[in-house]
């Protein structure tokens, strides 16, 4: 069956019109920096302070993926997002700050979080994996905590440690975020943007099966100050999480 042309070109406005408001719904107005861009403000004579987000043992080369066995971006810093409010009075707001994560979704976050406070802060578009994909190196040296010009308060724990024990609960659930089959940043960015519409006190569903989300979402609670109410491990890519809204 023949296309007319006319409405083949209405088919592509259409596609393009399509991604552009699913682009617009997903992305948060946070400003992003691509890896090549980093790559190359590095090598300059003023470089960002790159602030790390990962679990430590990611950060130090130990994790178990593919992306997490090699380290970090030489220079950077370690700095767990739950402990990130605890470090804005020592950050200095005359410098640029890149934010990272695994995937782009927390980093988006923890730059939100700067930017409030007044910080020149980025988040790096693609996370570590984007930079570990393109080839860029990574160095497994100690620049963590303990060495980091950024003291971070004794007791951090990494974003692992949030409590996500399962909870009984039976009220009112208002709406439903299904994430399944989405990567990161989306399972977060479309929650944040879920939460956003609620009313406070209300409770939001979230379905996900990145397992990267089992950290990154009761870490996104934690820091903007929402209530975990249950977790549950449906199946080893199947999760779901109960949010309470509390501002």
């Amino acid at each position: 069956m023949s296309i007319s042309k006319p409405r083949m070109g209405l088919k592509f406005f259409r596609l393009f019109f399509f991604k552009a408001i699913k682009r617009k719904w997903y992305l948060p107005n946070i400003p992003e920096i691509t890896v090549d861009q980093l790559a190359e403000r590095l090598e300059s004579s003023n470089p960002p302070i790159i602030l790390d987000s990962r679990d430590k043992t990611d950060f130090e080369g130990l994790g178990t993926t593919k992306y997490d066995k090699d380290g970090h971006i030489k220079g950077s810093r370690w700095v767990p997002i739950m402990e990130l409010s605890s470090l804005f009075e020592e950050l200095p707001k005359e410098t640029e700050m890149v934010t990272i994560c695994p995937g782009g979704g927390m980093s988006l976050v923890a730059a939100e979080l700067l930017i409030k406070e007044g910080f020149d802060a980025k988040s790096l578009k693609g996370g570590i994996w984007e930079w570990t994909k393109r080839g860029f190196p990574l160095v497994k040296s100690a620049v963590s905590i303990e060495s980091s010009s950024i003291e971070v308060p004794n007791g951090i724990a990494s974003q692992s440690s949030v409590d996500t024990s399962s909870k009984q609960y039976e009220g009112e659930i208002i709406q439903t975020v299904d994430a399944r089959n989405m990567l990161c940043p989306r399972p977060i960015l479309k929650s944040k943007k879920a939460l956003n519409a609620l009313k406070i006190g209300q409770v939001l569903e979230i379905f996900t099966t990145d397992p990267g989300s089992v950290k990154d979402i009761p870490a996104w609670i934690h820091v903007t100050n929402q209530e975990l109410l249950s977790f549950e491990e449906r199946d080893v890519k199947d999760f779901r999480f109960l949010v309470k809204k509390l501002k």
